[in-house]
């Protein structure tokens, strides 16, 4: 059984890299592997930048990539920004945040509560009373969508 999850960095302010991880994406597995193998900028960049993978080897680190390029969503408000991330990670059971400095794990339940804690953990400070309109104005642009 897969335990999917999403990799992501913020590549810009404005910028948003996210990688897919099929097996093993549980905090014992790939948030153990992450933490012990990729642990400086340019390793998770190129981690990242090197697209969606079935799965990071915990002995050494080796990624069985399958070629695809990582998503990148941009957007110059933080809020929106936020929310497009969590668009991407609710359809997995994790999702792993690299700071640069550290890793940062998450079990994404909803957008108002995975945005809320990546806020908090990028020391971004977002009203949440905006932050109900929005998600109350984004439901509604979706189902008129």
């Amino acid at each position: 059984m897969a335990s999917r999850a999403k990799v992501f960095r913020f590549s810009a302010p404005d910028t948003i890299e996210i990688a897919y991880n099929h097996y093993d994406g549980y905090p014992d597995g790939l948030g153990s592997t992450l933490e012990k193998h990729y642990t400086d900028n340019t390793k998770v960049a190129d981690l990242i930048g090197g697209g969606n993978w079935s799965g990071i080897s915990d002995e050494d680190g080796e990624v069985e990539y399958y070629g695809d390029s990582p998503d990148i969503i941009k957007d110059e408000n933080k809020d929106e920004l936020l929310f497009k991330l969590a668009d991407e990670v609710m359809s997995v059971g994790y999702a792993y945040m690299w700071d640069g400095e550290r890793w940062f794990a998450y079990t994404p339940k909803n957008k108002e509560s995975f945005v809320q804690d990546v806020a908090r953990d990028m020391d971004y400070d977002i009203n949440t009373d905006d932050m109900m309109m929005e998600t109350y104005q984004r439901k509604w642009k979706k189902f008129i969508n």
